[in-house]
């Protein structure tokens, strides 16, 4: 149960994690060396990783438990290419070779969407959430416009959770680190009924003060509270019928706080007289944070074995609830900005009812023919009844009320045809329209109504796939693919604005996967071509002498660049991996008004690089691991490099990362066999840099930025059986 950083980096072109896992007949997990096959699903299919024609990244469960990683947004110091900032309070963007999403809102969704267990989720606090009892999470890399077609036009990211067992298992452990964590967590499994019922039911509860002192109120900042429990039943009433049933619940509370940068060049500073503190951990505001996020729901997936063909239904209902009740929005304790109406104390509320149902049925794998088909449904409504915004300096309060209701549907397929020479071709397509219909759009200045909307709209598109590969041997196979993304238009919720367009990516991507010196070495490479039309982005708009921000397809753009992983088993204990990805993702038309200097007017910034996307990521990893007498020991060295980014589609320096490198140092003890004591301990960010996870540059505030935790220190310790 060894696992190399090459899952993370070996993987982060083409899938190459050093421990992952595969099937067996009682549907128990084995993991295999890093070099072995991998079993993957990223096709709706089973198959190994070095046989699929796709860029793809699997983490597994021991990946995860070696990294210590805790939610999805740890995963992009594992995987080049992959980019997470925080977008606002519970809330991430995900982008993929520099395409993502900019803008947040009942009205639109990421360009990079998550599946958890085959279920879409649809809003960006659902993809904050941190892992419960994680079987292995994919991130599908490029446009996915046919199996998981949906508002992908970046990619995909597939997290999968850990099916129940037969026999009798369970782990429990707990955790303690820097910022007072304290963490529990715990994993029954087993039979309920002698051949046709199992379960697994898990719970996590995670906690943290934070890093960060407002001592104008004398708070912490940027602690939070985790409190999750996830069960899954399995009934197997006979060979050729399954269903799995899934619920969870999951809550956390957040306390949040941005940090004003630059003093010279904020108003509030030079203006106000706001007291300027230089230590990014210490802020003066007069507004604590306080944001959290509910979500509950259950999802069935049926499966039927029709000898030749397997028939699957997934049926899901989520509900999610966030809730922002107050944050200072200028930084500082000047009254400047603020959540929370004056009056009522109402912040900013968003309530998602999501329903789904998808089907699939896929050919066997005993013919030259291989087939996937595909017919989805998705309903969902957001109810946004809270979006206030005060100025008590000046007075003013401004809200607004917004009812989003979606109805996605699509239908495709793809079909594999295999020559006996080693040649393979895949065509695939999907439909997708997707209706919006934006029931009440309210807004409001000091309670007086000041703008009203109601309109609805419908999208449809249809986004092709062609692949061809060539294995020569078992070890080696080089692919050549195009696909299509399309991502659907939607609404602007606090501005009374028309509805914005979709907007598509089209990709180009050449791909080599092989296994050398004994299957002791897997090297994937890749290179890619995506250009990206009628990009939606928040841009500055001059109205009759007004400047006021609008969503808008603003901006034509070419994301191109080249990609390598490995791992490495140069001897049975030590394990080498790494991966490394450069990319020139540039805009090649860019018309707007730059927020800096709105008096300039409208300018062309085509030429700019695209925000959240360096030109350079990568990642290496070493682990050696000493056998004893009743277990192992590993030592477990992690290094992260991005170069130089940028925040803004401005090319603004102040809203920019310099280039940075990070350093994690991990060492972990786990028993032979299935049951005993494991721990493990380890150090990250180990040279205590201080960074911005994302900047903002809000008109008239100055920037402000959610900075990263420097160094932390932790310990678990836990018992299996």
């Amino acid at each position: 149960m060894k696992k190399s950083f090459g899952s993370i980096v070996a993987y982060a072109v083409f899938g190459a994690s050093p421990w992952t896992f595969a099937a067996s007949a009682s549907d128990d997990i084995i993991y295999t060396p890093a070099t072995a096959e991998i079993v993957i699903t990223a096709e709706r299919r089973s198959q190994f990783l070095q046989n699929v024609p796709v860029s793809v990244t699997a983490l597994t469960a021991a990946d995860i438990e070696k990294s210590r990683l805790e939610s999805v947004a740890e995963l992009q110091q594992s995987v080049p290419g992959l980019s997470i900032t925080k977008a606002a309070p519970g809330q991430t963007q995900i982008f993929i070779r520099g395409i993502g999403t900019d803008i947040v809102g009942p009205g639109l969704e990421d360009a990079v969407p998550v599946y958890m267990d085959g279920v879409y989720q649809s809003r960006a606090s659902g993809t904050a959430m941190q892992f419960v009892d994680v079987d292995r999470v994919e991130i599908l890399k490029g446009p996915q416009g046919v199996l998981y077609g949906r508002n992908a036009t970046g990619g995909a990211i597939n997290i999968i959770s850990r099916a129940p067992t037969w026999e009798q298992s369970g782990q429990f452990d707990v955790q303690g680190g820097s910022h007072n964590q304290k963490m529990v967590r715990g994993t029954v499994s087993g039979p309920l009924s002698y051949g046709s019922t199992i379960g697994r039911l898990s719970f996590l509860h995670n906690q943290n003060d934070g890093d960060t002192r407002n001592i104008l109120l004398n708070v912490t900042g940027n602690s939070s509270e985790v409190n999750a429990l996830r069960g899954t039943l399995e009934f197997l009433p006979n060979d050729m019928l399954s269903v799995t049933v899934h619920a969870h619940y999951y809550h956390d509370n957040d306390h949040p706080i941005m940090k004003p940068l630059y003093p010279a060049l904020n108003p509030l500073f030079t203006h106000f007289g706001a007291t300027a503190i230089s230590d990014p951990r210490i802020v003066m505001q007069n507004q604590q944070s306080a944001m959290s996020h509910t979500q509950s729901g259950i999802d069935v997936k049926t499966e039927w074995d029709l000898e030749s063909k397997r028939l699957t239904s997934i049926t899901a209902i989520n509900k999610t609830d966030d809730r922002n009740g107050s944050a200072d929005l200028d930084g500082t304790e000047i009254p400047l900005m603020k959540v929370g109406s004056q009056t009522t104390g109402a912040g900013i509320r968003e309530i998602t009812n999501f329903f789904s149902q998808e089907f699939t049925l896929v050919s066997s794998d005993h013919s030259p023919l291989a087939w996937t088909g595909l017919l989805s449904y998705n309903h969902q409504k957001v109810d946004a009844p809270e979006y206030n915004v005060s100025l008590p300096l000046l007075n003013l309060t401004q809200n607004s009320v917004a009812i989003v209701s979606t109805d996605s549907i699509g239908a495709g397929g793809q079909a594999t045809y295999s020559w006996t020479n080693g040649v393979r071709l895949t065509v695939g397509a999907r439909y997708s329209t997707e209706t919006k219909n934006l029931e009440k759009d309210l807004t409001y200045a000091n309670g007086m109504l000041t703008g009203s909307k109601t309109d609805k709209k419908t999208w449809s598109s249809v986004t092709p796939k062609f692949v061809v590969d060539y294995s020569p041997d078992r070890n080696n196979m080089f692919y050549a693919s195009a696909t299509k993304g399309f991502k659907s238009g939607g609404y602007n919720t606090i501005s009374i604005q028309p509805a914005f367009a979709p907007e598509t990516a089209i990709n180009y991507e050449v791909g080599l996967k092989s296994k050398l010196f004994d299957d002791s070495l897997q090297l994937n490479l890749a290179a890619f071509y995506t250009r990206y039309n009628d990009m939606q982005l928040s841009i500055l708009q001059n109205n009759a002498g007004v400047f006021a921000l609008a969503i808008q397809n603003a901006a034509q753009a070419v994301s191109k660049g080249m990609e390598a992983s490995f791992v490495a088993n140069p001897t049975s204990r030590l394990e080498l991996s790494g991966g490394l990805q450069f990319l020139e993702a540039r805009f090649t038309n860019f018309v707007s008004i730059d927020p800096r200097y709105p008096t300039l007017g409208a300018q062309n910034f085509g030429g700019n690089p695209l925000s959240r996307a360096p030109d350079t990521t990568l990642n290496l990893a070493t682990q050696y691991t000493w056998p004893l007498e009743h277990g192992s020991f590993t030592l477990r060295g992690e290094g992260y490099y991005r170069s130089k980014v940028y925040y803004t589609p401005f090319r603004d320096d102040y809203a920019s990362g310099d280039a940075l490198s990070l350093w994690n140092v991990l060492l972990s003890y786990k028993p032979y066999g299935k049951s005993g004591l494991y721990g493990s301990f380890f150090v990250k960010n180990l040279a205590d840099k201080t960074y911005a996870k994302t900047i903002f540059d809000p008109p008239g505030l100055g920037y402000l930025a959610y900075y990263a935790s420097g160094r932390t220190i932790g310990a678990q310790v836990g018992y299996r059986y």
